[in-house]
């Protein structure tokens, strides 16, 4: 089956109040006593649609955390599912500053637990199978705003009783309350044009239709096979209706110390339910529908002014409505909103912490908890803020308050809490170096969670090299060449997952001043009998010292700034030892350590 759409069209109220006041005049006029309680019952019939006609967008809050949805490009919202618990579920009408305009394919089916569903006048599509086979669905309000009803959308709902199709749609999709065995009630509007196959398939229970629009309307809808009930069913039409009022209701308003309003009202003869409704700079639009005579508002943004009026209501009559009592205001001096906050995890392993603007704040302090609970974490003037790199595995939660500098008590609640783990990369260590005694270098760092090694990378002039790896904090150098400046910095690993591994740390230098390095000896012999000592070059060095021992201990044999040194014919059969010692005339403590011993003995 396809899915049917339908384009809106706009109900003119003046005339159907027109259309109802002149019917009941025709009864009372006409002396057709007889027919009265028929229409009276008509008139009942009608109140639920009435009261949907009458009823604006309704401001429940904005429980994004209770629904899966989309945000798409022109800011409006669809929800494709809900993983809330509760029984009556009101589908808020912005989520993240997003309009609410759809309910997608199969978002509550099979649900087993909502009992009633209000959805709000932004919504404009309910689609194919949303609340399919939701067996402990009893009630269902659609808003006015809805235009189009999808395939199947409350196909199998064995509870439900009643159900009102809202002014704006022409067309009842197919299946549309396919086998709703409890349906006993079906107002349905006279912007319906099409019951599409099986629309009410199996509702047996339904006996009477109420139809806002006229006979003749009626038998111009085409009703297509398997909605039998219909056929059965006493239809009940009119044309108009009375025009008596209830008495408007006294309101007043109390402001609270949470910052929220709580408005109140005298009871009224006749009444069954009050409408509020609320202009915060707009117009005036329908904030809640309640049984009870006050109602008490969330915290209202701070410093901003909200006029509220109430009207009292008879749900089984609806013309019997009263003109809006006297109107009330209040402006918020008591606290700020709480923001709403979100989370979202970079690809360097940083969380951006994101919230709505709050009236009257001009900071926002960011606390965390990563285990010990919560703190500070930063304060900012914006309206997002963005971490370092946080520890790896390791559950970050945040929450966010809203603050004016100037008066401390109307500080916020906080947010809802918003928490993640970062998945993405290791911190950066942060390294020191120290300069040793004997000219080398400690290279150390703090000790990153999730690694399990460090590559500890050095330039000495020529760029960036991998030096060693370790499993430490920690590495020492040998003696670097005197006067030279290195350049150290350390990265976590995580041998199992590279991909995770951190951003280099900081960068950390040092140059040797305190040791010459050690001077690599060798020896060779001379077909005369002698010996050549030989070593590399040593940086920062003037000259060289020849130790020798032939037996009796090491003493000064030559001083020398060449890289040699030929010794005379040495005696036969006697071991002799060289070392060398790289030595600074400027700085007598940085003399090196002595070279390795070479040694000879003359055959």
């Amino acid at each position: 089956m396809s899915r049917a759409y339908a384009k809106y069209i706009n109900i003119n109220l003046d005339k159907r109040i027109i259309y109802l006041v002149n019917l009941f005049y025709y009864i009372i006029w006409g002396g057709c006593m007889i027919c009265l309680k028929k229409y009276i019952s008509i008139i009942s019939a009608f109140a639920v649609l009435a009261a949907m006609l009458f009823c604006g967008t309704a401001a429940f809050a904005d429980n994004a955390e209770y629904f899966e949805f989309e945000m798409l490009s022109d800011n409006t919202v669809h929800i494709s599912g809900y993983n809330g618990e509760q029984t009556e579920v009101h589908i808020p009408n912005s989520i993240n500053g997003g309009t609410v305009t759809a309910i997608r394919n199969g978002a509550f089916k099979n649900n087993e637990t909502v009992t009633a569903v209000y959805i709000p006048n932004s919504v404009e599509s309910v689609e194919a199978q949303a609340f399919m086979n939701c067996q402990r669905l009893e009630s269902v309000m659609l808003g006015e705003g809805v235009t189009a009803l999808g395939y199947g959308v409350f196909q199998d709902c064995i509870s439900l009783k009643s159900v009102s199709v809202p002014g704006g749609v022409q067309i009842i999709p197919a299946a549309a309350f396919w086998n709703c065995t409890n349906l006993a009630r079906a107002d349905i509007a006279d912007t319906v044009k099409t019951i599409s196959r099986g629309a009410f398939y199996n509702c047996n229970a339904v006996k009477s239709i109420r139809y806002n629009g006229t006979k003749a309307q009626w038998k111009n809808i085409l009703i297509e096979e398997y909605n039998d009930c219909l056929l059965n069913a006493e239809i009940q039409c009119t044309d108009g209706m009375a025009d008596t009022k209830l008495q408007a209701p006294t309101a007043k308003l109390t402001q609270n110390a949470n910052g929220s309003f709580t408005i109140s009202w005298n009871k009224i003869a006749g009444a069954d339910k009050y409408e509020i409704y609320v202009d915060n700079g707009s117009g005036y639009k329908v904030f809640r529908t309640v049984t009870t005579t006050s109602t008490t508002t969330g915290t209202v943004p701070y410093g901003k002014k909200y006029i509220y009026k109430v009207k009292a209501v008879n749900s089984k009559i609806s013309s019997v409505s009263s003109e809006f009592s006297n109107a009330v205001s209040g402006t918020n001096t008591k606290k700020l909103q709480a923001p709403t906050a979100k989370l979202t995890q970079n690809t360097n392993g940083s969380f951006t912490i994101s919230w709505n603007k709050i009236a009257g704040a001009d900071k926002y302090e960011i606390y965390v908890d990563n285990g010990s609970g919560y703190k500070i974490f930063r304060t900012v003037t914006t309206t997002s803020t963005t971490t370092g790199t946080v520890p790896y595995g390791k559950k970050y939660i945040y929450k966010v308050k809203a603050v004016n500098s100037k008066i401390s008590s109307v500080s916020s609640e906080f947010s809802n809490a918003v928490n993640g783990t970062n998945t993405k990369k290791l911190q950066a260590p942060t390294a020191k170096l120290t300069q040793n005694a004997n000219g080398s270098f400690t290279i150390s760092w703090n000790k990153i969670a999730g690694a399990d090694k460090y590559e500890i990378y050095v330039d000495n002039g020529s760029g960036y090299k991998v030096f060693r790896t370790v499993t430490t904090t920690s590495t020492t150098t040998g003696t670097v060449p005197y006067g030279k400046k290195y350049i150290y910095k350390v990265k976590a690993v995580n041998s199992k997952i590279s991909s995770v591994s951190s951003e280099f740390s900081n960068a950390v230098n040092g140059t040797n001043t305190k040791k010459l390095q050690a001077p690599t000896a060798k020896l060779t012999q001379n077909a005369n009998g002698s010996f050549t000592i030989s070593w590399n070059k040593i940086a920062g060095a003037d000259k060289y010292e020849i130790y020798v021992d032939n037996g009796s201990g090491f003493v000064l044999e030559k001083t020398a700034i060449s890289l040699s040194f030929t010794t005379t014919p040495v005696n036969n059969n006697i071991q002799y030892s060289y070392k060398i010692k790289a030595v600074k005339n400027s700085d007598s403590s940085a003399s090196s350590e002595f070279s390795n011993t070479v040694s000879g003995i003359r055959k």
